[in-house]
Order: C-alpha cells, then sequence, then structure tokens
C-alpha cells in the first residue's frame, strides 16, 4: 500500500450514544425484508462505536498497528484474487501479471 491508512477518509461510523443511531434504530423495522436486507448490507460498511471514548481508542489502535493493518489487507487481497481465479478461470497474460496483482 502507498502512504499511511487514514481512519477518517472513508468511514462511516455512528456512536451509539448519539441521537443519529437512535433514531436509525427507532425507524428500522425488522419486519421488512427489504429494510433488514438493507440494514445488514448496510452494516458492512458502517463502525459502531458504543462512545466517543471507543472511537478514539480504536483509531489510536489502528494508527499504531499501521504495518499488521497492512499485511491483513494484502492478505486478504491475495485471497480475493485468488477467488476471483477460481470463480472467472482468470488467466494472466504472464507470470509477471499474475504476480503483480497478488503480491503488490
Amino acid at each position: 500500500m502507498n502512504g499511511d491508512i487514514t481512519i477518517n477518509s472513508h468511514i462511516n461510523i455512528f456512536l451509539k450514544d448519539t441521537i443519529d443511531y437512535k433514531l436509525q434504530q427507532f425507524l428500522f423495522d425488522t419486519e421488512n425484508e427489504e429494510e433488514v436486507y438493507a440494514k445488514r448490507r448496510f452494516d458492512e460498511v458502517v463502525l459502531y462505536y458504543e462512545n466517543e471514548e471507543e472511537k478514539i481508542a480504536f483509531e489510536f489502535y489502528v494508527e499504531n498497528k499501521q504495518s499488521l493493518i497492512e499485511s491483513y489487507i494484502v492478505e486478504a487481497d491475495k485471497k480475493n484474487f485468488m477467488k476471483l481465479i477460481l470463480i472467472t478461470n482468470w488467466k494472466p497474460r504472464n507470470v509477471s501479471e499474475g504476480c503483480q496483482r497478488v503480491w503488490r
């Protein structure tokens, strides 16, 4: 990866002790299949914190574990790339292309 991971750049968050979160929970209809599906998908890209202190602690952890997190991302990319190869039967034009995509 190039550069440090920036925690605040593209992460959607909710603090559970805020009116925004409480309103989201209040309006969520667990009996509506479309809402349940949409909420499940939404929850995949949102971080929920109990409060501001938990958010700050998590950001501190991420900022101080850059290399560990980067290695997790690289490993996940490798696994996803290998799944793509299996699913699509993709073959690189040459060995270099395949290695570049898997092991940046």
